[in-house]
């Protein structure tokens, strides 16, 4: 080790070892002039892409809390390695580091935030039963999300987050840590408790309450429907009135999906309310700033759908889950369409529209409250 001065090749090959470097060495080389955010040509990286790259947390985390002697914030997390042309935060996504997304999160500038905030998204779970998040639809989808690095909400009331605590008092927060690696999970009463994506953090000039990027809202099977009514009266119960609580265009999500089981959609005529429920929430959106697009995702959920899709365990593969939350990135303003698990259109989306006069009214009526 230099005495004399930072060696930039000693400090780099530290911040790179598998399994945690001398955190005292590559201090040391830092104090003595080392640049953080340099990339040698023969490395093509800079030491922080090194420690994501390696896994190393802690590393990673005294890299971004590391201050020059000017008490300014020496290393740039913005800065991608020139080798694989990822930023520090796309390489701890890829690699599903959690802390370390979060971390990374954390020490972004605010200029910089809002474009690279798509990598932790709010998404809102909600599903019309009291044991919501340990429904087999449901948890396999919150685990996929918080996989992914995003924020999961689960709406629910104050006395079912009680409930939601196992035998051992855990809440639904620390199972879910245990599985996914990702402690981004929250249960609210109400839809206005949404927290920021940096809701564990001082930072409170990041922290923006209330915004909604993605709602997935559940219908499940089994359900009841009201007084033995259509499935229109199913949307109403339990879309409709949480929908309200989105009054503004700020508030309003960026994008809307029905997670319908199957078996809700025995028949044509179920088919065909869907069909126009959907057509009318795009032509209310066209008219309202405060409405939203909604789009309907069709899980399979009977013993021969689960053998359609090859035995798999999930409701929505990890491929189309990961395109489906990419929507919002790209901007891409859809609204109206139906999909199977797969992300792929339903055959039967197109059949033509229901335009006889007394069911549009009968229908209209039903939801005219909404």
């Amino acid at each position: 080790m230099s005495t004399t001065g930072g060696n930039w090749k000693e400090f780099w090959l530290e911040a790179s070892k598998q399994g945690g470097g001398d955190l005292n060495l590559i201090e040391f080389h830092l104090r003595n002039g080392v640049d953080p955010n340099f990339q040698h040509p023969e490395m093509m990286s800079t030491a922080l892409c090194e420690a994501v790259g390696a896994g190393n947390v802690q590393i990673v985390q005294f890299l971004l809390k590391y201050q020059d002697k000017d008490g300014k914030l020496a290393v740039d997390p913005t800065i991608p390695s020139a080798y694989e042309n990822q930023t520090p935060l796309e390489m701890a996504m890829e690699l599903q580091h959690h802390a370390m997304i979060d971390m990374i999160l954390e020490a972004l500038p605010l200029d910089k935030y809002a474009e690279e905030s798509k990598y932790c998204q709010r998404i809102l779970v909600s599903v019309p039963t009291t044991n919501v998040p340990y429904s087999d639809y449901a948890t396999n989808i919150i685990e996929q999300v918080l996989r992914l690095g995003h924020m999961v909400i689960s709406a629910a009331s104050s006395k079912t987050i009680k409930m939601q605590e196992d035998s051992n008092g855990s809440s639904l927060q620390t199972k879910y840590e245990k599985e996914t690696g990702n402690a981004k999970f929250w249960s609210v009463s109400s839809f206005n408790e949404v927290p920021s994506p940096l809701a564990s953090s001082s930072d409170s000039s990041k922290v923006t309450l209330a915004k909604i990027d993605t709602w997935l809202c559940f219908l499940l099977a089994g359900e009841k429907k009201p007084n033995n009514g259509s499935f229109l009266d199913l949307i109403d119960s339990k879309f409709i009135q949480p929908s309200r609580s989105f009054s503004t265009e700020y508030t309003a999500p960026n994008q809307v999906w029905l997670v319908v089981p199957s078996t809700l959609l025995a028949t044509t005529y179920d088919k065909q309310q869907l069909i126009w429920f959907l057509q009318r929430c795009q032509t209310r959106t066209a008219m309202q700033k405060s409405a939203f697009l909604v789009n309907a995702m069709i899980i399979p959920c009977s013993w021969w759908d689960t053998l359609w899709r090859g035995g798999s365990s999930s409701w929505i593969d990890n491929e189309a889950m990961g395109r489906l939350l990419k929507l919002n990135e790209d901007d891409i303003a859809i609204g109206g369409k139906i999909y199977n698990h797969k992300l792929e259109q339903m055959p039967w989306a197109n059949m033509p529209a229901v335009t006889d006069p007394k069911t549009v009214c009968q229908w209209e009526a039903l939801l005219s409250k909404s």
